[in-house]
């Protein structure tokens, strides 16, 4: 598990001491098709995770604008769930796993402590979810463009 935080987009600031003081905060977690990751609503930890293997999606209902999944596959070792940890906020989307997927469970509460207690890796790691969330902002701020050029809006 070492390896996967340290090569992470999220930990890959951190000292090796950084990330082995990290380490209790994560578990590993195996899910099989179509269980879910994250439920879409719900508001019952900040917990958020690293995919290790495995295809997601991006699964959402709650939009009025159309009807039916929005649906986003990934496939990468990415993060998801980062913003409840941030903000504590009910889950925007769901995270359903298409066929078995294996994740690295970030304990959001007990990671939190430790980002209060030190300065240096809460910059580090707050920083480096800064920039996910900003490259995600201009992806979507990307797509909006396509789509509002594409229906003539």
């Amino acid at each position: 598990m070492f390896e996967e935080l340290e090569h992470s987009s999220c930990f890959q600031d951190l000292s090796a001491d950084q990330i082995a003081s990290i380490m209790p905060c994560c578990s590993i977690v195996a899910l099989n098709d179509g269980e879910f990751l994250i439920c879409e609503g719900e508001h019952i930890d900040r917990d958020f995770y690293l995919l290790l293997s495995g295809t997601v999606e991006i699964v959402s209902n709650d939009t009025n604008m159309i009807s039916g999944e929005v649906v986003l596959s990934k496939e990468d070792k990415d993060l998801y769930g980062e913003l409840a940890l941030l903000t504590g906020c009910k889950r925007t989307a769901s995270v359903r796993c298409r066929g078995d997927v294996d994740a690295i469970r970030i304990n959001g509460e007990a990671l939190m402590n430790i980002l209060t207690k030190d300065a240096e890796i809460g910059f580090k790691v707050l920083h480096r979810i800064a920039l996910i969330l900003a490259q995600r902002l201009e992806q979507s701020d990307s797509l909006i463009k396509q789509l509002l050029w594409n229906t003539n809006i």
